[in-house]
């Protein structure tokens, strides 16, 4: 496996990054949860433009369409938990000379986690509060909660969100992953992870209680090539290990741990035809590595150190005929990185 580190440019303390789709090619976009900029890089030579200026905040960035491109972003949640203000704005580029045009469509205090689900041909935003409120840095006495509601079909649509699960407190993974052969949202918080899949219609998100202690990230994907999905997660938040679990007739079963520190990025999937697990520590080592799994029915595996030092936040990977592209905010420097794997 080669690996070839670029870095597309610095943003201080570069928090949300995402890869978007336009005109049959990849451009990334990233983001400070400062008080600060959005920056695009585009091909052939990524070089940085603002996208956006203040106020900044950025916890998520999701894409929304590729024509016109835009993306739904979580807004003016500062460091450390200063999110009374949280919205949701949809960003849309116009000319790509200038800042994007950006309209805010929610308010949601406490807002950390947004993603879009699709059901019977319909989009839906996902949203996820840390908490309902707070009086000091470290109460999390009156819980968050996770809501749902319809994508508007044309601009100008009204936006709407209802409570699809209450009473979950310092939530901070999310994900969207087939399993059990069906696409389910996955949520975590202190009182453990949470499975949600919508009826018809998607009037109801029937939620079933997987694990009931403290998880702060997840990731699902069938890692040993058996066909059933294996979930991995950061435990506890901010967590110093990584599980790996197997369902039994008893449950969710811990199969494989490893030490992290400060862990926060799980993903899992492919990379250049191998299963693969990608973590990475804001602390310690500040590392980003890949497990890459034989597919045997094993979970045995080999580990592959991408760098050092970067303390990544988050990431988004792009997979390519003849490479995987793995951008990274590396908060730790400032960085915004783009890892070839070939």
């Amino acid at each position: 496996m080669n690996v070839k580190k670029r870095i597309l440019g610095h943003l201080p303390m570069v928090y949300a990054v995402t890869a978007l789709r336009k005109n049959g090619g990849v451009c990334f976009l990233a983001a400070t949860e400062l008080y600060g900029e959005w920056h695009l890089f585009s091909p052939p030579d990524y070089e940085p433009v603002i996208a956006s200026h203040r106020p900044g905040g950025v916890m998520s960035l999701v894409p929304c369409s590729e024509e016109p491109l835009s993306v739904l972003a979580i807004e003016q949640s500062y460091p450390i938990y200063h999110f009374d203000n949280s919205r949701i704005t949809l960003a849309v580029q116009g000319d790509p000379r200038l800042p994007w045009e950006k309209q805010p469509v929610l308010s949601l205090p406490f807002l950390h986690r947004i993603a879009i689900f699709h059901s019977e041909g319909k989009r839906h935003l996902i949203a996820a509060t840390f908490a309902e409120g707070k009086e000091f840095q470290e109460d999390w006495s009156r819980p968050g909660a996770v809501y749902a509601g319809r994508i508007p079909e044309v601009a100008g649509g009204s936006w709407r969100l209802d409570p699809v699960l209450e009473g979950i407190s310092r939530h901070h993974g999310m994900s969207i992953a087939d399993w059990e052969g069906r696409p389910t949202l996955f949520v975590s918080g202190r009182e453990g992870l949470f499975a949600l899949r919508p009826d018809e219609g998607a009037s109801r998100w029937p939620v079933r209680h997987l694990l009931r202690h403290d998880v702060s990230d997840m990731a699902v994907f069938d890692l040993d090539g058996d066909g059933n999905e294996e979930i991995a997660t950061i435990e506890p938040f901010h967590g110093n290990r990584m599980v790996i679990y197997r369902t039994s007739n008893s449950g969710l079963k811990a199969v494989v741990e490893q030490e992290m520190t400060f862990g926060h990025v799980v993903w899992s999937g492919v990379i250049r035809g191998r299963r693969a697990l990608i973590l990475g520590n804001r602390a310690g080592r500040k590392d980003l590595r890949i497990l890459r799994f034989r597919g045997d029915g094993s979970l045995d595996h080999e580990t592959v150190v991408l760098d050092e030092g970067g303390g990544p936040a988050n990431i988004s990977v792009v997979h390519e005929p003849d490479r995987d592209l793995i951008l990274c905010a590396n908060h730790a420097r400032g960085e915004v990185a783009l890892y070839e794997i070939g």
